[in-house]
């Protein structure tokens, strides 16, 4: 996905539908994005399993 979005950036940048900086800014924003979400949902699987674990072993004699 990251790939992705750094290709559509350079071909807009490339063709002359952004400038330079502009280009920078919206790969830049992209890739904070996706690692945001991708960190984000790694968080929350680990602490939903994290607690699932918790409450199986209080359960257990």
């Amino acid at each position: 996905m990251i790939v992705a979005a750094g290709r559509v950036v350079l071909e807009q940048w490339y063709s002359g539908a952004l400038t330079r900086a502009e280009a920078v800014r919206a790969t830049t924003r992209g890739v904070s994005a996706l690692l945001q979400a991708f960190t984000t949902a790694a968080r929350g699987r680990a602490s939903s399993s994290t607690r699932r674990r918790s409450s199986s072993r209080l359960a257990s004699p």
